[in-house]
């Protein structure tokens, strides 16, 4: 088991990879930067993708690391979004 405030390596979903250790968004290969919210943000909707295409596991524990995250950096509602769609 991963420990509490472990970064989930590197989310793949379609045509999309994101790396939240660098802050890197990747479509077919070509990077976009990604700092601060923005790079929450698109973990959350990864995880909320992988929640609702049946990959309830590996969502599950993207979510809850994502939770744990934005809350240690301030980011409250982020936190509040995660816990609950890893809550299904």
């Amino acid at each position: 088991m991963k420990p509490s405030g472990s970064v989930p390596p590197t989310l793949r979903f379609g045509v999309f990879e994101l790396d939240p250790r660098v802050g890197e968004l990747r479509k077919k290969g070509m990077k976009i930067r990604l700092q601060g919210q923005h790079q929450l943000d698109a973990r959350l909707a990864l995880g909320e993708i992988e929640m609702k295409s049946g990959q309830t596991a590996s969502g599950r524990v993207h979510l809850q690391a994502l939770e744990r995250e934005a809350h240690a950096k301030g980011f409250e509602l982020i936190a509040r979004k995660s816990a609950a769609a890893a809550k299904g």
